[in-house]
């Protein structure tokens, strides 16, 4: 399944964005936690977005890349996942 996503911001800007679902059988994508999130009302979706740390307490997360044997892009590594952090 394939969308087209076109958000317009304060200003009047558009941009437009492709989000392919993944197949069954493949690891689910930052794709699919998109179209979850659209599912959410719209008034919901204007709630805090928050993550829950080890210890109980609650952040608001950030996305981060994961590299293959936990390298950079400098070293060279390959891009190996994104990653939802409780950490800055």
């Amino acid at each position: 399944m394939k969308y087209k996503v076109t958000i317009t911001d304060e200003k009047g800007n558009e941009r437009s964005y492709n989000l392919t679902r993944s197949s069954s059988g493949e690891p689910e994508n930052l794709n699919d936690f998109i179209f979850k999130a659209l599912e959410i009302s719209e008034e919901k979706r204007k709630l805090p977005f928050l993550t829950r740390c080890p210890n109980g307490m609650e952040a608001h997360p950030t996305i981060k890349m994961k590299f293959e044997n936990n390298g950079s892009p400098l070293s060279g590594e390959k891009l190996e996942a994104m990653v939802v952090s409780w950490q800055d």
